[in-house]
């Protein structure tokens, strides 16, 4: 049985349109049974620079967890929709180790940089973080020194605290 934080991530991250509730619901599972066959992939790419988890939440947020080319013809690529990034092919954000290796390293980055800033911890820490990832530290750092949450400006007003879900799945 998935958690109740799980089931509110999966149902916020995949986009189900008008299917009926026993497909989308299908839809979700898919998405995280495809994060779960790749987590030793993963887990290799990531090593302790962060946890898994939340790599394999952004994919699933990103793209179902699926290498996919942005839909509506955007600049995403990949298993996490890696964007306007100097040196980033579609051959490499479609590597999924790769990519999980860059994830990791641009959420430690980002952590660090919102952490000084800011002064932040725990959970708080975690979603300005995941929060950036949609938004870019700077962007956070700005919102949540004008009074307003990490999320406030991100995708759908919850990326960060939707990823925060995402990560009680695994």
């Amino acid at each position: 049985m998935l958690s109740a934080d799980c089931q509110k991530g999966l149902t916020d991250a995949v986009s189900t349109g008008n299917m009926s509730p026993e497909i989308a619901a299908g839809a979700r599972i898919a998405a995280l049974d495809r994060a779960n066959a790749s987590a030793s992939v993963i887990q290799n790419a990531v090593g302790d620079s962060v946890d898994w988890a939340w790599v394999a939440a952004i994919g699933i947020r990103e793209s179902g967890f699926r290498n996919l080319s942005e839909i509506g013809g955007g600049a995403g690529l990949g298993y996490y929709q890696i964007t306007n990034q100097t040196g980033v092919t579609s051959a490499l954000a479609g590597n999924l180790a790769w990519a999980s290796n860059w994830v990791a390293g641009y959420l430690v980055s980002n952590m660090g940089q919102i952490g000084n800033a800011l002064g932040l911890s725990g959970d708080d820490l975690a979603i300005a973080t995941f929060a950036s990832y949609n938004r870019g530290a700077g962007g956070v750092i700005g919102d949540i020194s004008r009074g307003l949450s990490a999320d406030s400006r991100t995708t759908g007003g919850n990326y960060g605290s939707n990823i925060l879900n995402l990560t009680k799945c695994f």
